[in-house]
């Protein structure tokens, strides 16, 4: 788990996700509202979002891009989460069937960290090369 998140508020602009997504190298943003979880965004969400622009003969300048973004239409509302308590398998569980990478982690109805799938192959790879390497 990821303690430290960086997070994304309903207000924030199409330039400012875009930013969060680039310096803090991060795939998702679990979007806040007066510190209650209210969503979550991807890269790939926005992607499509451009994406679609681009198909549709839009224009995808920063000016066009800004006005039509809306990170609460574009977010998946009421995102699965889970608690700190959550063993590793009930989270590979939930990634292996769900349609989604991370996993927002919520302890007294606050966000306090997120579970990616790169946190989960760490998990793994730690657990395999405590033994022998093994090579292919």
């Amino acid at each position: 788990m990821t303690n430290k998140v960086t997070v994304a508020c309903p207000s924030n602009t199409f330039m400012q996700v875009m930013d969060f997504f680039t310096l803090f190298n991060v795939t998702h943003l679990p979007v806040v509202d007066n510190d209650v979880l209210v969503g979550i965004i991807s890269l790939k969400d926005v992607n499509r979002f451009v994406h679609d622009k681009i198909e549709k003969g839009e224009s995808v300048n920063k000016e066009n891009l800004a006005d039509c973004f809306d990170i609460l239409t574009l977010m998946t509302a009421g995102p699965v989460t889970v608690t700190p308590e959550t063993t590793l398998e009930d989270a590979l569980d939930l990634l292996g069937k769900g349609a989604f990478s991370s996993l927002p982690v919520v302890e007294n109805g606050k966000l306090c960290g997120i579970v990616t799938i790169s946190d989960l192959v760490r998990v793994v790879a730690y657990e395999t090369n405590k033994g022998p390497i093994m090579h292919l």
